[in-house]
Parts: structure tokens; C-alpha cells; sequence
């Protein structure tokens, strides 16, 4: 699991959006999209619920938010 998935899965479920979440990440759609699939892949989980043009969290992905956080803040602790 790779932290970048990570953080961008974060800020798919802050902005309720991968266009957004690109956006700020200076990304593109497609690699947000990639890589939120590899973390769905990886945890063989749906983290997203895609309707039309609306992406809504799954009781999983509220579950990972508080995990992601966490994995996140231990990795920038261990480089300092």
C-alpha cells in the first residue's frame, strides 16, 4: 500500500470528487482514478460509491479515513 494512494484517497473523501481531488493535487482525473483503484484492489473493498457525477463514501472508506489518518501521521513522525 503506497502513502500517495493513501492521501489521495483522503482528499477524494474530503472533496467528495476526484475531479477536485485532482485539482489539488495536481493530478490528473485518470491517476486519482487509478489509484483510488489499486487501494480498492489492495484492500478488496469498494471505497466509493459513484453515481452519476457524485461520489459518496462507503461505510468501509469512513472506516479507512480513520486508519489513513493515522498511517499518514506515523509516516511524517518517522522521517523527522
Amino acid at each position: 500500500m503506497e502513502l500517495r494512494n493513501l492521501k489521495t484517497f483522503l482528499y477524494v473523501a474530503e472533496q467528495c470528487s476526484f475531479s477536485k481531488a485532482a485539482i489539488l493535487l495536481n493530478y490528473s482525473q485518470s491517476t486519482v482514478t487509478a489509484q483510488i483503484q489499486k487501494l480498492e484492489e489492495e484492500l478488496d473493498i469498494l471505497l466509493f460509491e459513484r453515481i452519476n457525477k457524485t461520489v459518496r463514501l462507503t461505510n468501509e472508506s469512513q472506516e479507512l479515513i480513520k486508519y489513513a489518518h493515522q498511517i499518514i501521521k506515523s509516516s511524517s513522525n518517522a522521517k523527522k
